[in-house]
């Protein structure tokens, strides 16, 4: 789970690597990208007008100048367009910005040393090819923009990856768990205990026991590579799962199940709410004494389970340490969501969002 945590922490930025944008790396870059247009620049001068070294020297200077500024410029404007728009859907937005931006800003460096030139000296300035400086500055400034829209997409899609990993690695953990905590041998005793005892008391009570039983682990065996499922068959599966409680425990559980939840059209992550209840099982006395009242509803985007407080000895709680950190984490990889828990001296309160598709 180390690996998840780390994980999880490089992901919090929408925009991963590209926020650092400006960074002693970036600006090294920028200078040596410069200097090596500049004497690019500096040698076709040099070729073409044959003046002398000085020529040389002259285009080199003039580029590596616009080619530093124009590429500083950029790399700030860049930064500034990713953490102003930073989610994935203002994409195009903040690209057209960015690009019209960077462009703008270009022109103005070109300008003022066009204008520059032209207060210094007239020589310098009839020898001064103004419009292979605008051609020059145009190809330099798509180049670093696509340099950086390059990177970011790049950044994103190396995110979209570890996210996906992450994602599937959280999914199989709480698929083994389901699996762990339904066919331990606690569990397995007691559902054997009560389907034993119901032969024994009446035996069509004991088919149907087998039955719902047949159904939780067939529900988990065919969903075991799901990562979201629609809510109405969740809650069908989680009819079957509390119903071999209700088998269990009596009339001292109690639920109330929502009204028109199955005709909702959302999604859920797979064994969310059987979790949610089992973390309400394992937790909490339930006796004659202590009777659990559960109550499962629909409260705008979101499927709100809530139990009655009765907390067991922490020594009397064995736990595999997953349970709701696990849900947590599924909900913040799946959609950038996460579950709501309320806690007050006498109720017990999680909210699970719904998915809209």
């Amino acid at each position: 789970m180390d690996g998840i945590n780390k994980s999880e922490a490089k992901l919090k930025d929408t925009g991963g690597q590209c926020h650092d944008i400006l960074t002693r790396r970036a600006v090294l870059e920028a200078v040596v990208g410069s200097l090596i247009i500049g004497l690019l620049s500096g040698i076709t001068g040099y070729l073409a007008e044959g003046r002398g070294p000085n020529m040389l020297v002259g285009y080199g200077t003039v580029a590596f100048l616009l080619s530093f500024s124009i590429w500083t410029s950029n790399m700030a404007i860049s930064n500034w367009a990713l953490i102003k728009y930073p989610r994935n859907e203002q994409t195009v937005k903040r690209l057209l910005i960015q690009t019209s931006l960077n462009t703008l800003v270009a022109f103005v460096i070109v300008l003022s040393v066009i204008v520059i030139n032209v207060l210094v000296s007239q020589g310098i300035r009839d020898s001064f090819d103004y419009y292979s400086t605008i051609i020059f500055t145009i190809i330099i400034t798509l180049l670093i923009n696509a340099v950086y829209v390059g990177r970011y997409f790049f950044s994103q899609w190396r995110a979209g990856l570890l996210r996906e990993k992450e994602l599937q690695i959280a999914h199989q953990t709480a698929q083994l768990e389901a699996l762990r905590g339904q066919m331990d041998p606690h569990f397995l005793f007691n559902a054997l205990t009560t389907l034993s005892e119901l032969i024994h008391e009446d035996q069509q009570k004991a088919s149907h026991y087998v039955e719902e039983l047949s159904r939780v682990y067939r529900y988990i065996l065919d969903h075991n590579k799901s990562t979201l499922i629609a809510l109405s068959d969740e809650l069908n599966f989680l009819k079957s799962y509390i119903y071999l409680l209700e088998t269990k425990y009596g009339p001292v559980l109690k639920i109330q199940w929502p009204a028109d939840a199955g005709h909702i059209d959302a999604n859920i992550p797979v064994l969310a709410s059987q979790i949610a209840i089992e973390n309400i099982v394992k937790h909490n006395i339930i006796n004659t004494r202590h009777p659990m009242p559960i109550d499962i509803y629909v409260e705008g985007d979101a499927l709100v389970i809530k139990n009655l407080l009765n907390p067991k000895p922490l020594t009397s709680v064995l736990s595999h340490g997953m349970g709701l950190q696990n849900l947590e984490k599924r909900y913040q990889l799946l959609v950038g969501k996460t579950t709501n828990i309320k806690k007050d001296e006498e109720w017990f309160t999680i909210e699970l969002p719904l998915i809209n598709e």
